[in-house]
């Protein structure tokens, strides 16, 4: 499964190698011990992020740049703590609604209903681990 820390690993060990990269995508796949199409498939997420850019070589080859957002974003915490941030404001959130909810009791509904919506995504996130 791809999760938050499978790519900041991959990207950790990206950024660790240095800016310009040119490397195997199945011999990394290798190193990482990743299925090979999983590796390409977070590479083009990152891609796609502009936390790179790729030129793709036949036989496997890739030619890496790395963008100075990538080294932000891994210094920041990456993946994992951009989770976290994301699973903190939506339980802050869930509180405010339910707070909401006591103080206008003619609306409750409608905040429980958000609410509702709030938990199943919190439960979403957490079942995604």
């Amino acid at each position: 499964m791809i999760t938050p820390e499978l790519k900041d690993t991959i990207l950790k060990t990206l950024t660790d190698a240095g800016v310009k990269l040119n490397f195997n995508l199945n011999q990394l796949a290798k190193e990482l011990n990743i299925d090979r199409d999983v590796l390409e498939i977070i590479l083009n997420q990152f891609e796609n992020q502009q936390l790179m850019s790729i030129e793709r070589m036949l036989g496997g080859g890739m030619y890496v740049t790395l963008s100075a957002d990538a080294f932000d974003f891994i210094r920041m915490g990456g993946f994992t703590m951009r989770e976290k941030t994301l699973i903190l404001t939506l339980e802050k959130l869930q509180l405010e609604v339910e707070k909401l909810s006591s103080d206008y009791p003619e609306k409750a509904s409608t905040f429980t209903s958000i609410a509702a919506n709030i938990a199943t995504c919190l439960t979403f996130l957490a079942t995604m681990k």
